[in-house]
């Protein structure tokens, strides 16, 4: 099984969601680390997030910036671990 490790410098704010290069689904699951931290420093999602990759090519496709992102909640990654700080 092929796992493609994502980090994620920013989330997108519109409901707390993720945005992940389409090219980078061509595995067999994705693992997601949300690396934003609040004004604490605090990070905003402590944990590393996985979800197969034919199930994240299902979300919409949004181009940003000249790069086509699957927009997917947080919500939806099944949590792995809690993050070592």
């Amino acid at each position: 099984m092929i796992v493609n490790r994502v980090v994620i410098k920013t989330p997108v704010w519109d409901g707390r969601k993720v945005g992940i290069a389409d090219f980078r689904l061509n595995c067999d699951m994705v693992e997601v680390l949300v690396d934003y931290r609040n004004k604490e420093g605090k990070l905003l999602h402590p944990y590393v997030f996985r979800m197969s990759c034919f199930k994240a090519r299902q979300y919409p496709l949004e181009v940003v910036k000249n790069m086509a992102l699957r927009i997917i909640p947080v919500a939806d990654f099944t949590v792995v671990a809690a993050r070592m700080l």
